[in-house]
């Protein structure tokens, strides 16, 4: 047998969605089938190192989401050249999507057997990419400060608190006081925070960052950033072991001292929903 594999009628699939597909078996003559099985398993870990060498201990915890077993095939001459058995199979409705992180992942792998009498099984393993559809939100707006010594020095608004793939987060800050500082960092981060077995960890990842210099800011007004979004984000999602969200990082950059950091709650949306008339009906309308 040359050659096993697994052909899918597309690669991304939403939760409830129904697979169709075939495993397909390419040989150079004709052998014996004891039987052909499918099988798909999703499983979400989070995995934490405390330690190094020989004092590390690693804290793991794992969930299964969907462990499905079917047989294509029983008993029988598989022929020479290209056969194929197809599937059809319903992804449970609440499944998480697929997720690959710091310390953690959401992954669903779909592996064919075929068993073979008097020699070994052949077989391959795909990958399942589940993705999830988000409904519209809609925007709100969102305000924080930089405190010091109970004094606000770095005051941030948004007009609107979601982040949109492949648009611009517009972010408006003032500098007030007569204060000591090289620039003003702003960040779109995403966090992953995890706890396996009691054992917290996050990780914070910044997909965009603007950086304005003391000279560049009008201080005691407002002075405005425009962060783009990645074309490419993973929404936020929480689960059991898993918690994903979207953050704006602000940071008053200060030389010889600890920066100044606030951080604002973002939302993530493909589009908004805003009132539409005076009865308070909404729409989806894209961002433009």
């Amino acid at each position: 047998m040359r050659r096993v594999e697994i052909v899918l009628s597309k690669e991304a699939f939403a939760p409830g969605e129904r697979i169709d597909g075939k495993v397909v078996s390419i040989c150079d003559r004709s052998f014996d089938c004891n039987r052909v099985t499918l099988s798909l398993r999703g499983e979400e870990m989070s995995r934490i190192v405390h330690g190094s060498g020989k004092s590390s201990h690693v804290h793991m915890e794992k969930k299964e989401h969907i462990s499905e077993e079917m047989e294509l095939l029983g008993p029988c001459e598989v022929p020479e050249g290209e056969n194929a058995c197809e599937f059809s199979l319903v992804l449970p409705e609440h499944l998480p999507a697929s997720f690959a992180g710091t310390y953690s992942h959401i992954e669903y792998v779909m592996k064919a057997n075929i068993e073979i009498s008097r020699a070994l099984d052949q077989g391959c393993k795909k990958m399942i990419f589940v993705q999830r559809t988000l409904p519209p939100l809609i925007p709100s707006e969102n305000k924080g400060v930089i405190e010091q010594d109970g004094t606000p020095i770095v005051s941030v608004e948004l007009e609107k608190d979601i982040v949109q793939p492949g648009q611009i987060l517009p972010v408006r800050f003032m500098v007030s006081g007569d204060q000591k500082f090289r620039a003003v960092r702003m960040q779109i981060i995403t966090r992953e925070s995890v706890a396996p077995n009691g054992n917290h960890a996050q990780y914070d990842n910044a997909l965009v960052e603007a950086y304005r210099r003391k000279e560049d800011i009008n201080q005691e007004t407002w002075n405005e950033i425009a962060l783009e979004v990645p074309l490419h984000c993973i929404p936020p999602f929480k689960t059991d072991l898993i918690d994903f969200t979207y953050w704006l990082k602000a940071t008053l950059d200060i030389a010889w001292q600890f920066d100044k950091v606030l951080f604002m709650p973002l939302r993530f949306s493909l589009e908004y929903r805003e009132p539409d008339d005076s009865e308070g009906h909404m729409k989806p309308k894209f961002w433009s």
